[in-house]
């Protein structure tokens, strides 16, 4: 072999050897960036379930605060107010999941819907712990074994003035008019546009990353490819140019 014949072969050699590292290193980028894609999946998954559990549990917390407070005020059994109560600071932890879902930068559909069904939900809650207090007061219960909030709430003169039977009256009407059960209602239905709000973003979140995944695995299995073809090319110089060399 003439020392031209070696000086080409081995820029051959170095110029494929050079691509062969490049396509690595682009390879492992790759693959660092698909791992990243596969995680983002994952959490978007995830936060979609939480958020769409959450609309759910917040329904059923709904409904469970107005049997509680429905049951109390027609047969006065204190472990309805108990069950009330525990399940008032549950319906509560809505203001945490506003945060949250303002960190997960939600759309501004899903944020009003929310907020307007914590201001309705706010206002009925008035009218519950008014029953819950004009029931108490009927039936002249201590105020220092009810909770400070219901303790704090002040009945009107006119209420005051009212007979324990007419109190008692009062309670179950307050828990029955149309006003209260349209607003009702209309939280469960807002909890609803936000769950199909949630999962409309939530689908388009997803099928933005699904075509990212599915690029890095076209990139990733190209590279691969012509990682292979650049070793046969490497390995069939080498091989020429030893045969050049024994003869």
């Amino acid at each position: 072999m003439n020392k031209d014949i070696y000086k080409k072969t081995m820029t051959r050699l170095i110029y494929a050897w050079l691509i062969l590292f490049s396509l690595l290193i682009f390879g492992i980028v790759n693959i660092s960036n698909l791992s990243t894609y596969l995680n983002e999946a994952d959490k978007l998954r995830k936060e979609e379930l939480g958020l769409v559990e959450f609309t759910y549990k917040t329904e059923l917390v709904g409904h469970n605060l107005t049997n509680s407070v429905r049951l109390f005020t027609v047969v006065f059994d204190p472990e309805m107010l108990t069950s009330y109560w525990n399940e008032l600071q549950k319906i509560r932890m809505a203001d945490s999941y506003i945060v949250y879902l303002k960190n997960l930068h939600g759309s501004k559909d899903e944020l009003q819907y929310i907020l307007t069904a914590k201001k309705i939900a706010d206002g009925i809650r008035e009218n519950e712990i008014k029953s819950i207090k004009l029931i108490l007061t009927a039936y002249e219960i201590n105020p220092k074994i009810i909770p400070p909030e219901i303790e704090d709430y002040e009945l009107s003169l006119t209420e005051k003035s009212l007979s324990p039977t007419e109190k008692i009256k009062l309670a179950q009407q307050l828990l029955k008019t149309k006003a209260y059960v349209e607003d009702k209602e209309r939280i469960f239905f807002l909890f609803k546009k936000t769950r199909d709000a949630i999962v409309k973003r939530s689908q388009e979140q997803n099928q933005q990353m699904a075509k990212k995944i599915d690029f890095s695995m076209l990139y990733l299995k190209y590279t691969l490819y012509l990682a292979l073809i650049l070793v046969i090319i490497i390995v069939w110089i080498r091989a020429l140019a030893i045969r050049k060399f024994l003869h």
